[in-house]
C-alpha cells in the first residue's frame, strides 16, 4: 500500500514537473516568436521609412529642377526682352542723329559747289561726314556693349543697323556722300536659350516709325 502512494506521489510530482517544463518551453517559444514578429515589424517599418524618405526626396528634387528651369526661361525671356527694348531706344536716337547729318551734309555739298564758298563747303561737306562715321561707330560701340545682350545677340545686333556698311563698318555714301539706309523696312532676330525674337521695324523719312514684335519658343 505504501509502495502504491510512493509509487502514485513519483507519477504525480513528475507530471507536474513536466507540465511545468512544457509551460516554461511554451513561453520561451512564445517569447521567441513575439521577438521575431516584433523585429519583422521593425525591418517593415524601417523599410517603409525608407520608401517614403526616398519618394518625398525625388519629389522635391522634381519640383526643384521645375523651378530652376521656369527660372531659367523667365530670365532669358526679361533678357532678350530688355536687350531689344534697349536696341530700339539706341536705334531711334541713332536714326534721328543720321539723318540730321545726312541734311547737313546735303547742305554742304550745295555749298561746295557754290562759288564763292566752295573751298569752305568743301572742307564741311567732307569734316561733316567724318563727324557722322564718329557718331555711327560711338551707337554701334553702345549696342555692342548692351549688358542685357549676350554675345551672339550683340553680334546680330550691331550687323542689324538700319544703314548699309562695308566691311569695315563704314557707312556706305550716295553720289553727294549721304549714309545709304536699307529698305524702309528692316528686321532683327535673336536667339535665346528659350525663345527667338524677332522684330520687324519700320522707319519713313529717317525716322523710326513702328515695330512688330513676334515671339517664337524653342522648347
Amino acid at each position: 500500500m505504501i509502495s502504491f502512494i510512493v509509487l502514485l506521489w513519483l507519477s504525480c510530482h513528475s507530471a507536474l514537473k513536466l507540465g511545468k517544463d512544457q509551460t516554461v518551453k511554451t513561453e520561451e517559444n512564445f517569447k521567441q516568436h513575439i521577438t521575431v514578429l516584433r523585429d519583422r515589424e521593425n525591418g517593415s517599418t524601417t523599410l517603409l521609412g525608407a520608401s517614403i524618405t526616398m519618394v518625398i526626396s525625388l519629389v522635391a528634387v522634381y519640383f526643384v529642377l521645375i523651378s530652376k528651369d521656369r527660372f531659367l526661361r523667365i530670365k532669358d525671356r526679361s533678357h532678350i526682352y530688355l536687350c531689344q527694348y534697349s536696341f530700339i531706344q539706341e536705334m531711334d536716337n541713332y536714326l534721328t542723329g543720321m539723318y540730321r547729318f545726312n541734311r547737313a551734309i546735303e547742305v554742304a555739298y550745295i555749298a561746295s559747289k557754290t562759288p564763292p564758298i566752295t573751298s569752305e563747303g568743301k572742307i564741311a561737306h567732307r569734316a561733316v561726314q567724318m563727324a557722322q562715321t564718329v557718331y555711327h561707330y560711338s551707337k554701334i560701340k553702345v549696342v555692342a556693349e548692351n549688358k542685357w545682350c549676350n554675345r551672339n545677340q550683340k553680334l546680330m545686333l550691331t550687323a542689324s543697323t538700319p544703314y548699309i556698311r562695308n566691311i569695315i563698318l563704314v557707312p556706305k555714301r550716295d553720289e553727294i556722300g549721304r549714309a545709304v539706309m536699307r529698305k524702309k523696312k528692316w528686321k532683327t532676330v535673336l536667339v535665346g536659350d528659350y525663345i527667338l525674337l524677332t522684330n520687324s521695324i519700320v522707319t519713313e523719312r529717317g525716322i523710326l516709325k513702328t515695330q512688330t514684335v513676334e515671339e517664337v519658343p524653342l522648347s
